[in-house]
């Protein structure tokens, strides 16, 4: 009768020990696991963040660039303003002066048109240089010596000319002020253009940051997940082995 309590007795020594050494075990297991966990999360946390390091660094060049690109394109655009702002004032003054220059020939042609004889031998006299008598009145004649008939012929064809040449000017004048008026629309486009790639540029900033935080937060959920299914695991494993 004594040996079965004794039996018992060692079974039940045995069973504990047993337990002990199982539960130990899963210690020691769940130990290792969790270092193993944290050993891999903190390699891959290193790796994480030497890329962010590299794409952080990465975009501030990109960020570099473009601020500097926008202040030469800033200092440009300053530069063409006063330059444009000096063309158009030299524009607008020549302009004036071919407008007042025309309306006094318009209002000497109409008072010429109504000159009488010797008033009219007078003023080409006045004109031409001519001496005393070279350009004189005779009832409603108006008599020049032959000198004085060259002059006048001489001065009729480059007035010819310089009315053509006025023509052309005005002509040059007119395409140099459209063409003027073109290259600020260019400038506004282009102001336009870099505003609206500024403000693309600054989206995709802002999405690119955004889904590097949302792939930082799905590799920190599944390093959990990874790290209580390991666990999960060896307890399981152990358990089964214990039964």
């Amino acid at each position: 009768m004594t040996t079965e309590p004794t039996l018992i007795s060692k079974i039940e020594t045995d069973l504990k020990t047993h337990i002990f050494l199982v539960m130990g075990a899963l210690a020691v297991t769940g130990a290792l696991v969790l270092g193993s966990v944290y050993g891999i999360e903190n390699i891959i946390g290193k790796v994480r963040a030497a890329d962010d390091a590299k794409s952080t660094q990465q975009l501030a060049a990109v960020q570099a660039t473009q601020a500097s690109l926008e202040t030469r394109i800033e200092q440009n655009e300053a530069a063409e303003a006063v330059r444009d702002a000096a063309y158009q004032s030299t524009i607008n003054k020549l302009a004036s002066t071919l407008a007042a220059r025309d309306a006094q020939a318009t209002k000497d042609k109409q008072t010429a048109a109504t000159l009488s004889a010797a008033d009219t031998a007078s003023a080409i006299s006045v004109r031409t240089n001519a001496g005393p008598g070279e350009v004189a009145a005779n009832g409603n004649t108006v008599v020049m010596d032959l000198p004085i008939s060259r002059q006048v012929n001489i001065d009729l064809i480059a007035l010819t000319q310089t009315q053509g040449d006025l023509k052309d000017t005005q002509g040059q004048l007119s395409a140099t002020a459209a063409q003027l008026g073109d290259c600020r629309t260019d400038v506004a486009d282009l102001k336009a253009d870099k505003n609206a790639a500024a403000a693309t540029l600054a989206a995709q900033i802002k999405k690119d940051n955004d889904d590097l935080q949302v792939e930082k937060n799905k590799g920190a959920k599944k390093g959990i997940k990874g790290f209580l299914l390991g666990v999960v695991t060896v307890i399981l494993v152990v358990a089964g082995h214990a039964i």
